[in-house]
């Protein structure tokens, strides 16, 4: 381990950052101005280092090199989560590698850097991937009763339609299965989407790590308009919808063969929180995400 490694636990009240280079003006080049910024840091030579001290701490984020010895950055991610790490991945290219960019956003990178770069935004996206994961990191507790919580307004819709008893209640219901068949149907039809438009198969395979439009512009190298336009041509959509179909397209997959919470469906397919998601999920379907598991199971 190089002189530069700390072998001390990092701090739990500063954010803390792993930079693992092989450059050792690097390394220590980013301690010195992340530790500036408050940081707590460590900094490891290698890929092989990397892993034995991601295995040993919980870092908040890994600044990572692609070109290393021993191991290379993209074997060193597709190692770390393995291991169901969460530790935020920021991968570092050089110029013009924006295919292996590309290729660490699908092992599951949170975002990249070209080098050069300037250190403020090094510094403004560390800050922000730490406060996004604050925020979705829901407790246990809490994603239990927010299920709860789903589970009793779908019960209470439940007794009030009971309640009506009359032929509307039994054509809303008809009216809302026929609305969430054509719904399910728009959603295979968008999956079945031809994805040579690389704007369309990035979304489509990045979408629950994707936030906003200027996530894509950074990665394909394009203006917000120029994202925008792709996906209206190709889809029909705003960019918002499309994001929304491909993360459903996921969550109903989730919902049919999976036993996950629905709060964790829903931070795992890119929505905030579980309210927004069954907002989402029921204007599109036609009915909640709890329902949806039901009728798929009872028809199975």
């Amino acid at each position: 381990m190089s002189e530069e490694t700390s072998i001390n636990q990092p701090s739990q009240q500063a954010i803390s950052v792993l930079v693992v280079d092989d450059d050792d003006l690097f390394l220590r080049f980013c301690n010195r101005m992340l530790e500036e910024a408050q940081f707590t840091v460590q900094t490891a030579p290698n890929g092989n280092e990397a892993i034995a001290m991601a295995a040993k701490y919980a870092y908040d984020v890994i600044l990572m090199d692609i070109n290393m010895p021993l191991i290379n950055g993209l074997a060193c991610l597709e190692e770390l989560k393995k291991g169901h790490n969460k530790t935020e991945v920021i991968i570092v290219t050089g110029k013009g590698d924006l295919q292996t960019a590309v290729e660490a956003m699908k092992l599951g990178a949170a975002d990249f850097m070209t080098k050069p770069f300037q250190i403020g935004t090094l510094i403004d996206k560390i800050e922000s991937l730490v406060a996004q994961a604050q925020t979705e990191d829901l407790s246990s507790d809490e994603r239990r009763r927010n299920d709860r919580r789903t589970e009793h307004e779908d019960r209470r819709t439940e007794r009030k339609e009971r309640r009506m008893g009359d032929r509307r209640a039994a054509n809303e219901r008809r009216l809302s299965n026929e609305r969430r068949l054509s719904n399910e149907r728009r959603l295979s039809e968008d999956r079945r989407l031809d994805s040579d438009d690389p704007v369309i198969a990035y979304i489509q395979q990045n979408a629950t790590q994707i936030s906003t439009r200027q996530d894509v512009a950074d990665v394909m190298e394009l203006t917000l308009d120029q994202v925008s336009a792709c996906v209206q041509t190709a889809t029909g959509q705003s960019f918002r919808q499309w994001l929304n179909t491909c993360r459903l397209q996921r969550a109903t997959q989730l919902l049919k063969e999976t036993e996950m919470e629905i709060a964790r469906i829903a931070l795992d397919t890119g929505f905030a929180t579980v309210q927004h998601f069954s907002r989402v999920f029921s204007n599109i379907t036609g009915i909640s995400p709890r329902k949806y598991r039901q009728q798929n199971r009872q028809s199975t």
